[in-house]
Order: structure tokens, then sequence, then C-alpha cells
């Protein structure tokens, strides 16, 4: 009652069927880059990918297709983007703190002091550092199945839902009654 919109399915209840999950971490998540018209500051950049989702194959034939069921991507961009205020505060307490070293120099070194204002200032980049090697999404793929031994693989498809020629390689999955039996896929294309 509290999920209208799901319908129950005999083979939910069938003691003698078992359940194939694969679990895609689909392409690679956003680079950091500098912003335009702003160096000193980050911005994330969605990287795209070929393969937008996969097909889930059951003794060659397909079975399911995987659907996104979390986005790092819009995600990492959002939070970065939320957090943009509280960088531009520490952005500017930085440059006043470079601003006050270079004013204690030039009292002494008037021609230092502008040196080190502009030293301190050309090193100021954006930072740049991520974590590189997380997907863009999680996607998943559900099939119910007879008890058995069954070959099991994916194929990556593109925009348009059409092969890209990015595989899983096959694999044998024993299905259990009544269990899950899960599999995991990075796709890199």
């Amino acid at each position: 009652s509290k999920f209208p919109g799901v319908k129950n399915k005999p083979e939910w209840n069938d003691g003698t069927m078992g359940e194939v999950i694969l679990v895609m971490q689909q392409g690679w998540g956003p680079r950091k880059a500098p912003r335009p018209g702003a160096s000193r500051f980050p911005r994330l950049v969605p990287t795209g990918s070929a393969t937008k989702q996969a097909n889930l194959l059951v003794n060659g034939t397909v079975e399911a297709r995987t659907e996104k069921i979390f986005s790092v991507e819009s995600t990492a961009i959002k939070t970065m983007d939320d957090q943009y205020a509280l960088l531009v505060a520490k952005r500017v307490a930085g440059v006043a703190a470079k601003a006050v070293l270079a004013d204690q120099i030039a009292q002494r070194n008037k021609a230092l002091g502008m040196v080190a204002w502009l030293a301190l200032n050309a090193v100021d980049r954006a930072d740049l550092r991520q974590w590189s090697t997380l997907p863009e999404s999680f996607q998943v793929a559900r099939v119910w199945l007879k008890a058995g031994t069954y070959r099991v693989s994916a194929e990556g498809l593109d925009e348009s839902g059409v092969a890209d020629g990015e595989r899983m390689p096959e694999r044998e999955v024993k299905v259990l009654p009544g269990k899950k039996s899960f599999l995991s896929w990075r796709s890199l294309m």
C-alpha cells in the first residue's frame, strides 16, 4: 500500500526462483577544471561516456536493461556548486593573508614586497585534486530465473540503445532458489 506503482510479480513468491542482480559502475565521474574567468576557483566538468546503459544477457539472450539508481556526477557537481560561496570566502582570506605578508616585506624593501605579492599570486591556482576513479553513475539490472546454472554477461549500450562494443566477460552463475546472486561490472567507455 505504501508503493502503489509497484505491481506484485508471481516470481517474487515462487520458492523455485532466484534472482541475478547486476550492479554496473558506468563511466567516469566529473573532472575538476579551473572556472572560466576565475582560474583560482575549480568547477566540476562532466567527462561524458560512450556507454550509457547495459543489457543483462542470460545464456546469450537479453533479459533486462540497467536502470540508473544514483548519479555520482550530478551529486558531485551540485555539492561543489553548493559549497562555492565557502570556497570564495576561503580564497578571499588567503588573498588577504598574502597581501599582509607582502605589505610586511614592502615595509622593509618596497621592490621586494612587490615581487613577493606577484609571486604569491602567480602560484595561486584552483585546487584540481580529486577522486578521479569514481564512476559517473551506478546502475542496476535484475532478472528472476529458475534455480540452475547460467552463462551471464552484459553489453554496453550507447545513447540510442544500440550495442557499443563494450562487454562484460561472460561468467557462470549458479542461481539458488530464494537467493540473490550479485555481479559487479565497471564500464569504462
